[in-house]
C-alpha cells in the first residue's frame, strides 16, 4: 500500500462503479476492524465495491497487520493504532465518507455476511419509506442468528408495522444500518464514551428524540452470529461473552438507565435489564469458566456506571469528579459531547495522535 495521504491535500472524489446507475445515491460503506481475518473482509469487499461509491476501513487494531494483498480501488483504509473503541472509529469513518462526498452510510462489522445486493436493496427500502413521508433515521435488515437458525427480533422493540415490508423499531443494531447523511448530521455522531456495546442503541433513541425513526425491511435479511449459547438459565439465555465485554455490557447499560435522562431510554428497556442483569451476574458466577476475573469485571462495570465514567476500560475516567476505575486508571476525560470530541460536517473530529490515512493499494 502506498504511505499516508500528503497534509491538506483535497479529498478524491469517489468515482461511481460501473455496476450502479448514475441516479443511484453515493453509499459509503464503513467497517470497523479489529484484529481482522483479512479473507472475510477481502470476501465481503467483493460485494460491497459493486454497491457503494467507497468503502471505508478503519482499523482498530493496536499493532494492526496489513492486508496480504491489494485491496479494491474504491477502498481506503484508516490505521488508528490503538483501540478507540468501535463507537469513535464508525464516526472517523463517517467523517471520511463525508470528506469524500458520500450522501449515505452504511455501517458493518468485520465478520458480517454480506450479500451483494444488501446495499441496493436499503437504499431501495430507504426511499420507499422516505416517499412515504417518514423520516428515516436508519434502516437495516432482518437479522438471521446463525447460531439458532431463526430470524432474531430481540435487539428490536417492534413499534409498529409500516405496510407489509417494514417495521419501525425503537433501535437497530449498527451492522447493516444505512443512514442518510443529512440524518446523522441532524442527530449527531456515535457516543464514544460508550466505547462498545449499547452504542447503536443510544444513537437511535438520540435519533427519536429529534423526530427520526429506525426501520427494519422485513425483506432484506443478513446473517448475524450473536455468540455461542451456553445455557438458559432462570428463562433467559446465557451466551458464552468475554469477561472484557461483560464490563462494557454492565457499565454501559446502568449508564444508560442512571444517567442519560434526557434520551427517551425506553421503559420496557430498563425494566428488562434491571431484571436480566442480576440473573447474568449469577449465571457467570455459577455456569461460567473464569467466574472471579468475570466478577471483577462486573463489579468494575456497574460501579463505573453508577458512577457514569465512559471511555476504555483501560482508561475509565469519570466525566464529573475524575475517579479511578477498580480495574485502571487514567486521566482523559470521560463522557464526550459531541460538539468536541467526534463527528461529522458540523463536528469537529479529533483523532488519535496515531492515526494515519492509507490508501489502499489499486489493482493493477
Amino acid at each position: 500500500m502506498s504511505g499516508s495521504s500528503p497534509p491538506g491535500a483535497p479529498p478524491e472524489t469517489p468515482r461511481r462503479n460501473g455496476t450502479l446507475p448514475a441516479e443511484t445515491p453515493l453509499a459509503a460503506a464503513i467497517i470497523v476492524l479489529f484484529e481482522p481475518d483479512w479473507a472475510q473482509v477481502i470476501a465481503n469487499l467483493g460485494c460491497l465495491s459493486g454497491q457503494v461509491g467507497v468503502i471505508i476501513l478503519v482499523d482498530n487494531t493496536p499493532a494492526p497487520v496489513p492486508p496480504p494483498g491489494s485491496l479494491p480501488d474504491t477502498a481506503v483504509l484508516i490505521v488508528l493504532g490503538r483501540n478507540t473503541g468501535i463507537a469513535h472509529a464508525q464516526n472517523i469513518g463517517a467523517a471520511e465518507a463525508e470528506r469524500r462526498g458520500a450522501s449515505h452510510l452504511v455501517f458493518f462489522d468485520q465478520d458480517s455476511r454480506i450479500s451483494c445486493s444488501l446495499v441496493t436493496r436499503l437504499l431501495d427500502a430507504l426511499a420507499t419509506l422516505e416517499a412515504l413521508g417518514e423520516k428515516v433515521a436508519a434502516v437495516g435488515p432482518r437479522p438471521f442468528d446463525t447460531t439458532k437458525g431463526e430470524r432474531h427480533a430481540p435487539p428490536f422493540v417492534a413499534i409498529e408495522p409500516v405496510g407489509r415490508r417494514f417495521t419501525r423499531v425503537l433501535h437497530l443494531i449498527s451492522s447493516g444500518s444505512l443512514v442518510p447523511l443529512e440524518s446523522w448530521r441532524v442527530v449527531g455522531p456515535l457516543d464514544a464514551s460508550l466505547f462498545i456495546d449499547s452504542v447503536d442503541h443510544e444513537w437511535c433513541w438520540r435519533a427519536r428524540r429529534q423526530g427520526y425513526s429506525s426501520f427494519v425491511d422485513e425483506t432484506s435479511i443478513m446473517p448475524h452470529a450473536l455468540g455461542s449459547t451456553v445455557v438458559r438459565f432462570f428463562g433467559q439465555t446465557m451466551r458464552d461473552t468475554l469477561p472484557v465485554r461483560l464490563y462494557y455490557q454492565f457499565r454501559n447499560q446502568v449508564r444508560l438507565m442512571l444517567h442519560y435522562r434526557s434520551l427517551p431510554v425506553p421503559r420496557g428497556w430498563r425494566v428488562k435489564r434491571l431484571a436480566t442483569l442480576p440473573i447474568k451476574f449469577v449465571a457467570n458466577l455459577l455456569l461460567m469458566p473464569d467466574r472471579w476475573t468475570r466478577a471483577r469485571h462486573m463489579i468494575a462495570g456497574i460501579r463505573d456506571g453508577v458512577l457514569d465514567r465512559g471511555g476504555p476500560l483501560a482508561a475509565s475516567p469519570g466525566p464529573r469528579n475524575g475517579g479511578k476505575s477498580m480495574l485502571a486508571t487514567s486521566s482523559e476525560g470521560g463522557r464526550s459531547e459531541p460538539a468536541e470530541d467526534h463527528g461529522t460536517g458540523l463536528y469537529t473530529l479529533r483523532r488519535p495522535a496515531a492515526s494515519r490515512r492509507v490508501k489502499a493499494r489499486r489493482r493493477p
